[in-house]
């Protein structure tokens, strides 16, 4: 950026511009600079027509041109620092809220993972633990059924037992009757009838009761036997039944819990995305504060003191104009009547 000169041209340092283009040739007395006459000529077009006058008068016009330029530079540098302050507060306030939603989002949303995956544990928890439980309950059942089993042999083997027993009892007592009543069956001889105190021979009822009474045992051993059997096989029945049934629900319990542990595990891969999304996020989001912070460092005095400093530097431009007038040898009168 060229500076104002704050001395008059004659006691600045001559400075021959030789090797610049032809049209800066004529300001080699005015005593700018190689730099400052560079930038002049880049930014007005007016340099060069104050250069072409006479040496007096170009000192006197380039200082003012010199001033004119700086102020009028400054003021078009302020205002585009100005419009890229505005600018950068609203892009920086847009993407920190879009950045702020894309937070909250995040945030909710690994909540809702986490409280999945804590549920899905705890249901993958509680259905081992079922399936730990039906194989317990199963085993007992397996044990109990074997220890039924072995009690309805021995009561089985028991009543076979008893029936052959008393059946072979009962065999030998029907065949001693049996040989008893054909002897006492042989015809008696005619004769007179029995003395008196004794009584004709009559068939022995006792041996029909202690039969009768082996029988009914027998019967019921038989009987016994029967119902021990339907027992058995009722209870083998209720017992295959129960493995048939736990082993379906075990079966349940075991793909229930592979399709939950794949979809946990999906959840924490979700869950770890979200994670590294949302650190990217509060990343992001401390550069944009950051930024902000330096935006405020760059723009807070000149969008505080805008319009003063624009007002100012219209103000000495306006002074220069004066001053350029009276050094190029307008009269006293107009001068004073223009700043009225």
């Amino acid at each position: 950026m060229p500076y104002r000169l704050d001395v008059p041209c004659e006691e600045c340092e001559s400075i021959t511009i030789e090797g610049l283009n032809d049209k800066y040739n004529g300001c080699y007395d005015v005593g700018w600079s190689v730099e400052q006459t560079e930038e002049i000529f880049k930014k007005s077009d007016e340099a060069f027509m104050w250069c072409e006058r006479d040496k007096s008068t170009a000192a006197s016009g380039g200082r003012w041109l010199l001033g004119k330029v700086v102020f009028e530079g400054e003021k078009k540098e302020e205002i585009k620092h100005k419009d890229f302050c505005v600018d950068e507060f609203n892009t920086n306030e847009l993407q920190t809220e879009k950045k702020d939603r894309a937070k909250q989002d995040l945030t909710a949303k690994i909540e809702d993972l986490e409280s999945t995956i804590k549920s899905l544990t705890a249901a993958i928890d509680q259905l081992k633990s079922e399936v730990a439980e039906m194989q317990v309950q199963m085993k007992r059942a397996g044990e109990d059924r074997e220890k039924e089993n072995k009690e309805f042999q021995a009561t089985v083997a028991d009543q076979r037992a008893t029936q052959k027993l008393l059946t072979a009892a009962l065999n030998i007592l029907k065949g001693f009757y049996a040989k008893k009543a054909a002897f006492v069956q042989v015809e008696q001889p005619a004769g007179p009838p029995p003395p008196p105190g004794f009584e004709a021979y009559k068939k022995n009822a006792a041996a029909g009761g202690v039969m009768g009474m082996i029988q009914q045992i027998i019967n019921d051993a038989k009987a016994m036997e029967a119902e021990v059997i339907r027992s058995e096989e009722d209870a083998q029945k209720a017992y295959e039944d129960f493995v048939k049934d736990t082993n379906a629900s075990i079966e349940a319990a075991s793909k229930s819990i592979v399709e939950k542990s794949e979809e946990k595990a999906k959840k924490e891969v979700e869950l770890n995305d979200a994670e590294e999304a949302l650190d990217a996020v509060v990343l992001e989001l401390e550069q944009l504060a950051n930024y902000k912070e330096q935006l405020h460092s760059s723009c807070d005095f000149v969008l505080k003191n805008f319009e003063i400093r624009q007002t100012a530097r219209d103000e000495e431009i306006e002074a220069l104009k004066q001053a350029k007038a009276i050094l190029s040898g307008a009269k006293f009168d107009a001068f004073l009547q223009r700043g009225a």
